[in-house]
């Protein structure tokens, strides 16, 4: 494949594309002579493309030995340039940015041309032994797994043949019953402004990020539902419907009149107030804020609503996404076979036992 340009989406510097003999892809920043600084601007980035053309041709450029040029550090931040330059919910920067910073605890600054599987069953182990719980090594797990794989295409680090298992789970139940949705009702019922919040991901599905940046103007946008508004550059938008139970909270907040629906900033202080209120409904330990959108889906599926309807009101890109949500109670799977039936069929009869006779032909 021909050398090509590429540019960094944040930061506007240019790099060129190139692949060896062996099909090994390789990414070199422009610069100018004697300048450390990479080239922002496409008329000179074009000039210096064809003199590295030029150079490639008569053999000057060695080729890189994959991983050896680079470091973990140095990858973690082309990554996440990367991550932010696509767009990614900061949600989702988060999750690989802890993850890396994990890996960097554990691996220190190793060349990436070093890692091994060895490496991954390092990270497991040390996470597990500093007291994360499995579900989260394993988040962490995937999360570093896909930055990794990303390092292979970028020829920063050789193929890895196998990835070590994740931990093995214990099934856990995701969304609170009636009875305990209930019980922390009355809980919240004391802190009438804590008790909205929630509700609207109860009822709403939204995500606590989601619902600390909603705003007065968000509320019936346009009438009957609610504007969610990303934090990204591109301010990407999405609408979710305000049901009838959701109604009665928009219309409280709207009354209230204020600009910011809610005055609290961050998601770690939601997450302890709402672990409080866990705590006086005498409920399970494990339960999350985030538990109230597994709430929201798994009730949603137990009335019967299709899988392509939640995953609508979830606002999920993949079904897979939305399958990790939809859990059953088994009062509702026993109620689901209660009167199953594929039509009559015959009863069973009697075995008839076959006489088999002794006596020969003479």
């Amino acid at each position: 494949m021909e050398p090509h340009l590429w540019q960094d989406p944040k930061w506007q510097t240019f790099y060129v594309v190139w692949y060896d003999g062996k099909g090994t892809r390789h990414r070199t920043a422009l610069k100018p002579p004697n300048s450390k600084r990479g080239v922002k601007d496409q008329p000179t980035a074009n000039r210096l493309l064809a003199a590295f053309k030029r150079d490639l041709l008569l053999g000057k450029i060695k080729t890189i030995v994959p991983g050896s040029q680079i470091r973990l550090y140095d990858f973690v931040d082309e990554f996440m340039r990367h991550k932010e330059g696509r767009q990614q919910p900061e949600s989702t920067l988060r999750l690989y940015r802890d993850a890396l910073n994990k890996a960097k605890a554990v691996w220190k600054d190793v060349p990436m041309g070093h890692i091994r599987a060895k490496h991954f069953d390092d990270y497991i182990t040390g996470l597990s032994l500093a007291g994360l719980k499995e579900p989260t090594v394993n988040k962490n797990y995937r999360h570093l797994k896909h930055a990794i794989k990303k390092a292979i295409i970028w020829g920063y680090t050789p193929p890895i043949l196998e990835f070590p298992s994740p931990l093995s789970e214990a099934e856990q139940i995701r969304y609170l019953t009636r009875p305990e949705f209930v019980r922390l009702l009355d809980v919240l019922a004391d802190d009438p402004l804590f008790y909205d919040f929630c509700m609207f991901s109860a009822y709403g599905g939204l995500r606590s990020g989601e619902i600390l940046r909603l705003m007065m103007a968000d509320l019936d946008n346009p009438v009957g539902f609610i504007r969610i508004v990303s934090k990204q550059k591109n301010r990407r938008e999405d609408r979710t419907p305000i049901g009838e139970f959701l109604r009665v909270v928009v219309d409280r907040c709207i009354a209230r009149g204020v600009k910011k629906i809610f005055p609290w900033k961050t998601e770690t202080w939601i997450s302890q107030k709402f672990k409080a209120a866990i705590r006086s409904a005498d409920l399970r330990d494990e339960i999350r804020f985030h538990d109230l959108r597994h709430t929201f889906a798994s009730h949603l599926a137990m009335g019967d609503k299709s899988d392509k309807a939640v995953q609508g009101l979830l606002r999920h890109r993949s079904s897979a996404s939305t399958q990790k949500y939809m859990k059953l109670s088994n009062a509702y799977l026993a109620e689901a076979v209660s009167d199953f039936s594929m039509g009559p069929v015959p009863a069973p009869r009697a075995k008839r036992r076959i006489k088999v006779s002794h006596n020969s032909d003479k």
